[in-house]
């Protein structure tokens, strides 16, 4: 019996000296292990690498930058004035569909693109400052909408549809967006005069809205 217990304990004390390789060490070339690894023998080994050559003697080292990893961008969050939520593209959807909703002045966020609906009655009174946003879209959809100057932004699109009775009543100012186009459709809409991008002969007006296809300049965007 204690012969038998005597061969166990040396097979096992024998195990304990085998070398068990694992495949996740496989590698075929240094590349292929981690940077304080090497590939040795097939398998990945700690050791000094031979793809990572030192600096010459007495040459200082290569200068190393520092890989940070960049944190995650801020989620997106849609501005409070965006009443109507923002779209997939981030555009600020301002929802004065309601029977007199947007009484007070209508401002746009910053650097957003701006959609404002005025199509509830008795909306949309006051004025509509679109003159910070990315692009501009206002809608003055039902009679006396759109009551106070609508201002847009330079150097971006300006879409203004004036498609109520008496809507855009004091005007739409875009002489300083790339393209303007303002659709006075509405009977007696646009009772004064939008400002339009100067062209030749007025060529960026039509009645007293503005186009954008009339001259090259009235579409620069």
């Amino acid at each position: 019996m204690r012969a038998v217990v005597f061969a166990l304990l040396v097979v096992s004390l024998a195990g304990c000296g085998i070398n068990k390789r694992t495949s996740a060490f496989k590698c075929d070339s240094d590349t292929d292990c981690e940077s304080d690894r090497r590939c040795e023998e097939g398998y990945c080994t700690i050791g000094p690498r031979g793809d990572l050559p030192d600096a010459q003697p007495g040459a200082p080292d290569a200068h190393v930058t520092p890989v940070i990893d960049a944190s995650p961008p801020d989620a997106f969050v849609c501005p409070t004035s965006c009443t109507g939520g923002c779209l997939e593209d981030f555009t600020c959807v301002i929802d004065c569909s309601a029977d007199g909703s947007c009484i007070d002045p209508v401002v746009c966020p910053p650097n957003l693109p701006c959609q404002v609906t005025c199509t509830g009655a008795g909306s949309c009174t006051n004025t509509i400052d679109c003159t910070m946003a990315s692009d501009c879209d206002i809608t003055c959809g039902v009679d006396g909408t759109c009551a106070g100057l609508v201002s847009c932004a330079p150097n971006v699109e300006c879409d203004v549809s004036c498609a109520g009775a008496n809507s855009c009543g004091a005007g739409v100012s875009c002489a300083d967006a790339c393209s303007c186009e303002v659709l006075c459709t509405g009977t007696d809409s646009c009772a004064t005069a939008a400002t339009c991008p100067p062209a030749p002969a007025n060529k960026c007006r039509t009645g007293n809205g503005c186009n954008a296809t009339g001259h090259p300049s009235c579409d620069e965007c």
